[in-house]
């Protein structure tokens, strides 16, 4: 079956697509006049003895980076000036949706989104502000989101991207943007190496917006990490790897922690190489955007050294996926690719205070650095070198190949992952069923430590301290009844004959029931954080798998209920409704967040069908948990 997802999004809004074809990242001090124009790069070795006007009397190049600490300097020489130093070309670095569709790549341009800010769901400040507990993802991206699990991810998080500084290099950034707010570095340590200043503000052009969408997608990941502003790509999506060495050298010294390259180059050039050594060697991750040609066996440089450069364990290539979950028919692979993320039609900030949609390999790589940043923010110094193996093993193989982001994951297998949110499960026997195991075993993977009790030894007050209530149809209804009616702890249940008990519905079978042979539900509400977990692309039908038998109880809430789909056949019975906190619900106000699905757990091959076990149900346990 093909799940494609179709975002509902507020307002009158136009495609910001960036979808294309190029390369990824470069290297220079200070932009260079035209008539000194650097175009051979040549990378030495030197030591701490060594004076930099020495080098440069010696050689007759251009310091572009001096680190005699380090034992390297990389000099620049002009176009017929002669040296005996082997150099390289000084490749020009693009964005890599330069070439794709040319200045129409960028769809409605600057007057694209007639939505404006506002058209975030909750607001930015519900979100990315982090006034909650845990941040909500705007509702535009949470199908695009649902891809990497990121609200279940934010679930186990406590820090959220907080005290990891991100260098996004490229285009600079709208300064003044809303969702920037109290996220960036000191201004002090802002650099705009295209027009030697220092305020990276993004300019008006083919490529204007490109560097905030991609810093907006850090912090939809990271919400709390700091982002370093540096501009090294021009207007038109353009350097070359002389400004971009600069850049890589400005972020080290500036104390970031991850290097965000959504740019790159098709020239294999040893400054580059030397400089992503340089920033690796330090501990210093390099997030590199594969490129945008649609290559088979080749990224686009540095991104192609991901796998054979030294400390590669901190260099990170990513390729861009559709909403199907295979990789993006632009996006470059090959050996040296490492993991995928979304990357297509991806909601993200614009200049003026605005949003807009986002295509290309550029925009996935922001995603995997903020899923760095909010890993950082959640371990110890100790562990931050150990990041990428939990990234790269917590994916999983698509159809085609490649290796897919899964953030809650790559969470779980961090060292020093610790178990904080608790959830009761209430089940017939704590001796499990083959099918009260997977839904057990599911919760763990989602982060939660799992209290077992039956239902006849179960009271009210299991539910203390606890972040969750799963109740299974495994139970004797009588033997919970109303046990769970009043708690203040959210609740979640698949058995049919307990939502009258629990206020869910009125009683009586006109009411609550089971239906057979049901392959389709109609989808009532696709706003809402329920839906997330909806693989479907019109959103108004959802189909699953019709080779199992499928039963779904059903039930018919209150009007104030939120119903999220319904039987085909008739679309007052839900199959999943919801309540939230002081909500009326059935004789009385919802004391937190109940939940009524429509799992048919008779069959563990049923169980195990991904379309809910994998997506439908970790977003309902999530929802029910957090309300995100």
């Amino acid at each position: 079956m093909n799940y494609i997802i179709k975002v509902l999004s507020n307002g009158q809004k136009y495609i910001f697509v960036l979808l294309a074809l190029l390369i990824l990242s470069a290297c220079s001090v200070s932009s260079v006049p035209t008539d000194d124009k650097v175009t051979q790069l040549a990378t030495i070795s030197i030591s701490n003895a060594d004076k930099q006007a020495d080098i440069e009397k010696m050689y007759g190049g251009k310091t572009i980076v001096f680190r005699p600490e380090a034992g390297f300097a990389i000099l620049g020489f002009k176009e017929g000036q002669l040296t005996t130093l082997n150099t390289s070309p000084n490749a020009t670095i693009k964005s890599p949706e330069v070439s794709a569709l040319g200045v129409n790549a960028w769809g409605g341009g600057n007057k694209a989104w007639g939505g404006g800010w506002n058209a975030w769901g909750g607001g930015w400040n519900a979100w990315g502000g982090g006034v909650g507990t845990i941040p909500a993802s705007p509702m535009e991206n949470r199908h695009v989101f649902k891809q990497i699990n990121i609200s279940e991810a934010f679930t186990q998080s406590k820090n959220y991207g907080l005290g990891i500084k991100v260098a996004v290099i490229d285009t600079g950034i709208d300064l003044a943007h809303p969702m920037f707010t109290g996220r960036l570095a000191p201004s002090s340590e802002w650099k705009d190496f295209v027009d030697n200043d220092s305020t990276p503000q993004e300019v008006a052009g083919s490529f204007y917006g490109h560097g905030t969408a991609a810093a907006g997608l850090v912090l939809q990941i990271a919400p709390k990490a700091t982002i370093l502003p540096i501009r090294v790509l021009n207007e038109n999506g353009l350097a070359d790897v002389a400004l971009v060495a600069s850049a890589i050298d400005w972020a080290v010294q500036k104390g970031a922690k991850i290097i965000n390259l959504s740019l790159g180059t098709d020239v294999d050039v040893a400054a580059l190489q030397s400089m992503v050594n340089y920033a690796n060697s330090l501990g210093i991750y390099i997030v590199a955007s594969a490129g945008n040609e649609g290559n088979l066996t080749t990224l686009t440089y540095p991104a192609q050294y991901a796998k054979t450069s030294s400390n590669s364990n901190y260099l990170i290539s990513v390729g861009s996926t559709a909403s199907t979950s295979i990789l993006s028919t632009f996006s470059n692979r090959g050996t040296a690719l490492e993991v995928a993320a979304p990357g297509e039609l991806i909601y993200t900030a614009y200049p003026n205070s605005q949003i807009a949609q986002a295509t290309g390999t550029s925009f996935a790589a922001p995603i995997v650095s903020g899923s760095l940043a909010l890993m950082a923010s959640e371990t110890t110094a100790s562990y931050f070198s150990s990041l990428y193996t939990p990234l790269l093993v917590g994916s999983w193989t698509m159809t085609g190949g490649g290796q897919h982001l899964n953030l809650v994951r790559a969470r779980m297998l961090q060292s020093g992952f610790q178990y904080w949110r608790n959830a009761l499960l209430v089940v017939g026997s704590t001796t499990l069923s083959s099918n009260d195991k997977i839904i057990n075993d599911r919760l763990w993977y989602l982060g939660y430590s799992v209290t077992l009790k039956s239902g006849s030894s179960v009271t009210s007050a299991d539910a203390t301290g606890k972040d969750l209530v799963l109740i299974s149809s495994t139970v004797n209804p009588t033997d919970v009844n109303t046990k769970f009616k009043n708690v203040s702890t959210p609740v979640m249940t698949w058995e049919a004959q307990l939502f009258d008990d629990m206020g869910l519905t009125s009683s009586g079978t006109s009411y609550i029931g089971t239906t057979t042979g049901q392959t389709s539900l109609k989808i009532l509400t696709a706003n809402h954080p329920l839906a997330s977990g909806l693989q479907a692309q019109d959103m108004t039908t959802f189909y699953y798998s019709p080779m199992l038998s499928s039963k779904l109880n059903w039930g018919k809430p209150a009007t104030t209920a939120i119903k999220l789909a319904g039987l085909a056949s008739d679309t007052t019975k839900s199959a999943i409704f919801a309540y939230d906190k002081g909500v009326q619900m059935v004789g009385l106000v919802a004391p937190a967040r109940r939940v009524a699905f429509m799992i048919d757990d008779t069959s563990s091959a049923r169980i195990n069908d991904s379309w809910w076990a994998q997506w439908l149900f970790d977003a309902a346990v999530n929802w029910t948990a957090t309300g995100n």
